[in-house]
């Protein structure tokens, strides 16, 4: 073979090689951006072709040109191979090991070792299989375009748009934990020992006494924690409603700014099919075994692992939020010292209540568990309604500890030190305050008052109590503000200079909430609620009844008229359905005639 058909035949190869490369990440990263699909095939196949050339040409000097052919083979599989097993090795076996340290020094020199010993192999095993020098290449460069190209697409798409060591990038963990009343965790006041965990977090943090989810279902709640904005602007209104792709999450935010962002949850109704997982380059949801890495390629040969098939074996044997867990841990081994937005839920203590040992029997009362199709009627028994109360206290512990796991899987892996921490929840339960039992329904602060904690490095004022108003979607721009990004106008309040002492606490802020028909409007001291479908309107003083067991209407028809018509502007201004269109003019002839008469004095009706 001459030279110059050596070098030709590499060129070729290497060509046809690339734009398959290049065709195939386009499929693979960008499926919607039809334009990208022949630039790519042109960049990598010339790039490919080139570089096979180049090398062929060069080499063919020194010896035969088919001789050149098979060493370019196995530099280019002794490349390939020495990247993966070095990012492999320091990221899944040295997480926590800086890179230029010893043992990641040795793991680098093993690594190119077995990088030119399976590259000569290889080629050898190709070579008897393709005779032909020209077969040869085209095989080679194809097994290592292909896979090379898709880190190079990963590369371009932002996995390394700034130094993930830069101290100014703080990375954040958002927790929320499903079902959790604000007045059943200890820092809030109670007197069981339920979450001795997250009141260590708010003894050094700062801990919203007054935080209020917006609507008390999970799919409405989540949304606004993970998009800044209110129900009636992401537009999920009631659970199993999409959230629409239109709708910017704060994962997309952090994504665009170079984060590794991930999501882990235990609730069917934050699943992927629901749209809950724009903007998380790995999200898992309870149950399911995926890739926990962005970088797939490496993700691929990590299979072949005995660590990852020992974790896959512990995964299939663990259960629910065990496994949520240690797929969540596996991805922070994976994440290393690059920036990250973690979003970590746990569905408990949402009903059926069934906490494991010890936590079952960790606040005991006489067994007296209820099926979960029999809530209602636990109310009527005063031992069986404290014997479920207890499960639910049971599983709040549990779910503290499991956070606790967390929390020192990454103390283990030192991430701690540059982490913005919030935990919250997306609404309360009632528990035998209201009907129904054991359901999140209606509008009372049984539901509607949830915690919220928040940790950030460099807070000055540690234990700190702000007892303003804050809603599920004051987290985003809250957290985006401390990460130092930005976002777009959000229906949220930024917090940060709340919490960093800059202006005084204003209590005039007014939270508009509702289930259904049923609406409240909740001030710090007042709270007026409003069904639209039955007329009744009630009147709380909360700082005298903080279980809004006394209707104070008939005391303070003022203030209740007062605050009923600042609702009804509110609702007629963010859910304009709810008095017109199709679903108004159905509620309107339920409605009673003096909420429509008041409507239609206040220009709301025609």
């Amino acid at each position: 073979m001459k030279a110059g058909s050596a070098v030709v035949r590499a060129f070729v190869s290497g060509l046809v090689a690339g734009g398959a490369a290049g065709l195939l990440s386009s499929v693979l990263f960008t499926p919607a951006i039809a334009a990208a699909y022949p630039f790519s095939m042109l960049v990598y196949g010339l790039g490919g072709g080139v570089t096979a050339a180049v090398a062929v040409a060069a080499l063919a000097r020194l010896t035969a040109p088919q001789n050149a052919l098979r060493l370019v083979s196995i530099a280019w599989i002794a490349f390939f191979l020495f990247f993966v097993l070095v990012y492999w090795g320091n990221k899944s076996l040295l997480p926590a090991t800086p890179f230029r340290s010893g043992k990641s020094l040795a793991l680098d020199f093993g690594a190119l070792v077995i990088s030119v010993v399976c590259g000569v192999a290889l080629t050898s095993f190709l070579t008897r299989m393709a005779r032909r020098p020209a077969v040869l290449a085209g095989i080679t460069l194809l097994l290592i375009a292909l896979p090379l190209a898709a880190l190079i697409a990963l590369i371009r798409g932002g996995l390394s748009s700034f130094d993930p060591a830069d101290p100014s990038r703080p990375s954040v963990l958002l927790v929320s934990i499903d079902t959790m009343r604000a007045d059943h965790v200890g820092c809030y006041g109670y007197g069981r020992e339920t979450s001795p965990f997250i009141d260590s977090l708010a003894a050094v943090g700062i801990r919203f006494d007054q935080a209020i989810c917006p609507v008390p279902q999970s799919s409405p709640s989540h949304a606004s924690m993970l998009t800044g904005q209110a129900p009636y602007t992401h537009g999920v209104r009631e659970n199993g409603y999409h959230l629409d792709d239109r709708v910017t999450t704060v994962a997309e935010y952090f994504e665009a700014a170079g984060y590794l962002t991930g999501g882990f949850v235990t609730n069917l109704l934050l699943g992927k099919q629901f749209g809950f997982s724009q903007g998380f380059q790995t999200y898992v949801e309870s149950g399911q075994v995926e890739k926990l890495s962005r970088p797939r390629l490496s993700m691929l040969w990590q299979t072949l692992a005995l660590k990852e098939i020992i974790d896959r074996i512990r995964y299939e044997f663990a259960g629910g939020v065990d496994q949520t867990l240690l797929v969540t841990h596996r991805w922070l081994d994976k994440v290393g010292d690059r920036p990250f937005f973690l979003f970590f839920h746990l569905l408990d203590p949402h009903a059926p209540y069934a906490p494991p040992e010890p936590y079952r029997s960790m606040f005991p009362v006489e067994p007296g568990r209820v099926a979960e199709g029999d809530w209602t009627d636990a109310g009527k028994d005063p031992l069986r309604l404290a014997s479920n109360i207890s499960l639910y206290d049971g599983e709040i512990a549990a779910a503290d500890a499991k956070l606790k796991e967390l929390f020192d899987h990454l103390r283990r892996i030192d991430r701690v030190n540059n982490l913005i921490v919030v935990v919250t929840s997306d609404h309360g339960e009632n528990l035998g305050d209201h009907e129904p039992y054991f359901r999140h329904e209606d509008v009372y602060d049984s539901v509607l008052r949830v915690p919220l904690i928040v940790l950030y490095p460099g807070m000055v004022a540690r234990g700190t109590v702000i007892g303003e108003i804050a809603q599920n979607h004051d987290i985003v721009p809250t957290v985006l503000s401390l990460a130092g990004l930005e976002g777009e106008t959000f229906d949220g309040e930024d917090w940060t200079p709340l919490m960093e002492g800059e202006r005084e606490e204003d209590s005039l802020r007014l939270a508009l909430c509702r289930h259904g028909r049923r609406y409240a409007l909740r001030g710090r001291d007042w709270k007026m609620t409003h069904n639209l479908k039955t007329g009744e309107r009630k009147l709380f003083d909360l700082r005298q009844d903080p279980g809004e067991r006394i209707d104070r209407s008939s005391d303070d028809p003022d203030r209740l008229a007062r605050m009923d018509e600042q609702l009804l502007a509110l609702i007629a201004e963010v859910e304009p359905e709810d008095l017109t269109g199709d679903e108004g003019r159905e509620l309107m002839n339920e409605m009673d005639s003096e909420t429509r008469e008041r409507l239609r004095a206040l220009g709301y009706l025609d």
